[in-house]
């Protein structure tokens, strides 16, 4: 879930100021998803052969930051969907790291999977997800 700022709803005083206070809480990690602080970074390599690991159990729900590398040879990114979620990770270039924080506020199975460009959905990498309820 990305929140940009045409879905944000601002009376007219005050806007310059919230505007301002919208990018320098953005530039510090001061906003969250939903406000919500995350439970944990989980930490996965993307290479030619897939991701490592190939399955995350998480023990509860939450929001969660996966940070990703990539050892492969091709660009790669990191998405999580399934439960009424998309979340899409930037594309990253070989020995490049990526973060993407995705609300998992559902236990259940989520799809890990990466394309190798921003417009190429043929989803080269697959993992899953798993979160205990």
């Amino acid at each position: 879930m990305r929140v940009g700022v045409g879905s944000l709803r601002v009376p007219l005083i005050g806007a310059g100021l919230s505007a301002l206070f919208l990018v320098l809480g953005t530039g510090c990690g001061m906003f969250n998803v939903g406000g919500t602080a995350p439970v944990a970074t989980i930490d996965v390599t993307a290479s030619d052969a897939g991701f490592e690991p190939a399955t995350v159990n998480l023990d509860k729900p939450g929001v969660y930051v996966f940070h990703y590398t990539n050892q492969g040879t091709k660009p790669y990114g990191l998405d999580v969907e399934g439960n009424g979620i998309d979340t899409d990770g930037d594309v990253i270039d070989p020995g490049k790291t990526g973060d993407v924080q995705v609300d998992l506020s559902k236990a259940g199975s989520y799809e890990m999977h990466s394309q190798t460009d921003n417009t190429d959905r043929s989803h080269e990498l697959h993992g899953k997800v798993v979160v205990k309820g």
